[in-house]
């Protein structure tokens, strides 16, 4: 017979959950203060992370290059807008995006 969960597993969880939001919202507000270069890593490792997400629920498991081709795009495109290479910060993602739709 299988065991039910309990309560305070589920609040344990919750708890968990809570304090790491609070701790990732510090360091983002912090990066966003500081600015610059900082600010622009946060923030690449945010869409990485949120690309990585969106393919390990979407994408089968023969696909996941896609997902280094879509965090490589985003490392390129933050990178080239944090220099001021503002074409290429827009085009690389839609290159990407391309490049997700071509058959591996």
């Amino acid at each position: 017979m299988a065991e039910v969960p309990t309560q305070p597993a589920a609040s344990s969880e919750l708890k968990l959950r809570i304090i790491s939001a609070l701790v990732m919202a510090a360091a983002v507000l912090v990066a966003t203060y500081l600015g610059g270069w900082l600010f622009a890593i946060v923030w690449t490792a945010v869409a990485v992370l949120v690309a990585r997400e969106w393919y390990s629920i979407t994408a089968p498991q023969s696909e996941r290059t896609l997902l280094w081709v879509a965090a490589g795009a985003v490392i390129i495109a933050c990178g080239a807008a944090q220099v001021g290479f503002w074409a290429l910060a827009v085009l690389t993602p839609v290159d990407g995006y391309i490049k997700s739709l071509l058959p591996w």
